[in-house]
């Protein structure tokens, strides 16, 4: 970040909200009514994101002091969060018919599943996705291929995106990716990380919540950011636009959307590489 841009924590950290996913502004480098442009945000992870919209000024601080009433009450709740079953199987062969098809329609083989630790629950047809920091599971998802499911997809267990960069997929093509392509699912973060030179943050829905977009901020090797959803929808452009708003409102990055109407993961590798290139 060019430092003529950067503000010190003395022009916002006192002034941050004490309570996690609130904003306030107040006035910055203009005066008088209406010019209180300098936005402060308390993520769920206590990372203070500031940005001015009148001189573009910005800063962040993750701060370990301000452990708010509400963070306590959650600590201390002791609520057991239901676990994904143990077991199943890695091995594609052993797969139900309709798991089989549903990664082979994202271009996903034996080696990403073995890689990815994907494992499918011959009981009850369904494949369990982990995402883990440090070998710790983070967040389980269920993908249920019976007939009679409550739900296509169920999150088992989750940490509100508390472990940020465990929802990073490196790309397996460089060292050090300088560039970050925000997309839904985990299945379109492997096909990136797999296909392409580019880092991938799955969301896990539509929207970019704030303890991921304070992770990008504080991400030194990235200089651009692409926002690629399944926008084949009103609703989803519209989210895009506004992922995109976050981004160059919190982070020196340079930012764009893709809009192709599909999923990362339905592009064949080809497509992928050049879209992303």
């Amino acid at each position: 970040m060019n430092p003529k841009f950067r503000l010190s924590l003395t022009d916002f950290l006192d002034f941050a909200p004490q309570n996690l996913d609130e904003t306030v502004h107040i006035h910055h480098c203009k005066q008088g009514p209406g010019n209180d442009r300098l936005y402060i945000t308390r993520t769920s992870d206590n990372t203070v994101l500031a940005y001015c919209h009148h001189c573009t000024a910005r800063g962040f601080h993750h701060d370990t002091r301000g452990r708010t009433r509400r963070e306590r009450a959650n600590k201390n709740k002791g609520k057991k969060q239901p676990f994904a079953p143990h077991g199943g199987t890695t091995t594609l062969s052993e797969w139900s018919p309709r798991a089989k098809a549903w990664v082979a329609a994202a271009y996903i083989g034996q080696e990403e599943i073995t890689k990815f630790k994907l494992r499918h629950l011959l009981t009850q047809d369904a494949v369990v996705i982990d995402i883990k920091s440090n070998e710790k599971i983070v967040r389980s998802i269920l993908r249920s291929f019976e007939n009679n499911a409550v739900a296509k997809y169920l999150t088992l267990r989750h940490d509100n995106f508390a472990e940020a960069s465990a929802y990073v997929y490196p790309s397996a093509n460089t060292a050090r990716a300088n560039c970050v392509v925000i997309c839904e699912d985990v299945l379109s973060a492997i096909r990136i990380s797999t296909d392409t030179a580019c880092d991938a943050l799955p969301i896990l829905g539509t929207s970019l919540a704030r303890p991921l977009l304070a992770h990008i901020a504080k991400s030194p090797a990235y200089r651009d950011a692409v926002v690629f959803l399944d926008d084949d929808n009103y609703f989803v452009r519209k989210q895009q636009r506004e992922i995109r708003r976050d981004i160059l409102t919190f982070c020196d990055l340079q930012t764009r959307i893709i809009r192709v109407g599909k999923d990362p993961k339905r592009m064949s590798p080809t497509d992928l590489r050049e879209l992303l290139s």
